[in-house]
């Protein structure tokens, strides 16, 4: 009589686990995070006579099925956190665990060993329009700034694993780059060798564990550095802003600070390292300049 009951039990759940998604999917029994990143979404396909025949209908409808059935997020989070856990593999595209579980993105690896290099000439082009460009906006008053943004890759290149042999280094357009921008006497600022001069000095992060961009605390030293830039370069005085004592917390980190960690869509909240907040205060000051700035920038601006 036990053994009847327990298979009773036992077909009972596993109709109910067979049927839970798709009840999921139309009533939306549970509510379930969303995964991050970028995706294709798949549109639910119309039938025709001709789509049937051809199967062109019911390949569409499997691969819609399979992005919107019930608890696909949660599935895909138990997929992934498996993935990571035992096998130290990730599976959100150019995103890689580097030394000590840190991740890195492909693209700043590639930048850093020059295989995207663009080549002297392009360079050189690129760099004389910025001259002009400053020149003329000098004429009338405006200051012309070039910034450079670290990455990752070359600040904490220790950490990355040695298959990437980033021995084999060749000519990269950060280093071409920079000297054209000395040699064209273009407004820069290169925050590149300036995190590096503060690596060994700074007292928190300037690049997150799980993140690609530079730390909410970093950017605050940067926008430090482009104040006072812009103040001595200009003769303006800009309104002034002071960092009082903040938040340090390893948790629900703020900004971009675990962009990367998002994107993995693990199960578990990913370790991360301790990262600094202040509390950014503008002092309230009606003597000083508030200019109109127009920016063009990648993530990091």
């Amino acid at each position: 009589m036990k053994e009847k009951i327990i298979k009773y039990i036992l077909c009972l759940l596993f109709c109910t686990i067979i049927i839970l998604p798709a009840i999921q999917k139309d009533r939306v029994l549970f509510e379930i995070t969303p995964l991050k990143g970028v995706f294709n979404t798949q549109v639910e396909p119309t039938l025709t006579q001709e789509g049937w025949f051809s199967g062109e209908y019911q390949t569409n409808f499997n691969k819609w099925l399979e992005e919107n059935i019930g608890f696909r997020e949660f599935f895909v989070r138990i997929y992934n956190q498996v993935r990571y856990s035992f096998f130290k593999q990730v599976s959100a595209p150019s995103i890689f665990i580097g030394k000590n579980d840190i991740l890195f993105q492909n693209a700043y690896v590639n930048e850093y060993k020059g295989k995207t290099y663009v080549g002297h000439a392009k360079i050189r082009e690129a760099v004389k329009k910025m001259s002009f460009i400053q020149s003329e906006l000098q004429k009338q008053g405006k200051l012309f700034l070039y910034v450079i943004a670290p990455g990752k890759a070359t600040y904490l290149p220790e950490f990355i694993p040695d298959i990437y042999k980033l021995h084999e280094k060749d000519t990269n357009n950060y280093e071409v780059f920079l000297k054209e921008l000395k040699l064209n006497k273009v407004n820069h600022i290169d925050f590149r060798e300036h995190f590096l001069t503060m690596k060994d000095t700074t007292t928190y992060p300037l690049f997150p564990k799980n993140g690609t961009h530079w730390s909410g605390y970093a950017a605050t030293l940067v926008a430090d550095t482009l104040f006072n830039y812009i103040e001595n370069k200009s003769g303006f005085d800009l309104v002034d802003f002071e960092c009082l004592p903040g938040v340090i917390t390893s948790k629900n980190l703020r900004y971009t600070d675990c962009d990367l960690g998002g994107v993995l869509n693990l199960l578990f909240e990913i370790e991360n390292f301790e990262m600094y907040y202040p509390n950014v205060v503008f002092i309230d000051d009606t003597s000083s300049y508030k200019p109109s700035i127009l920016t063009v920038g990648d993530s990091f601006n």
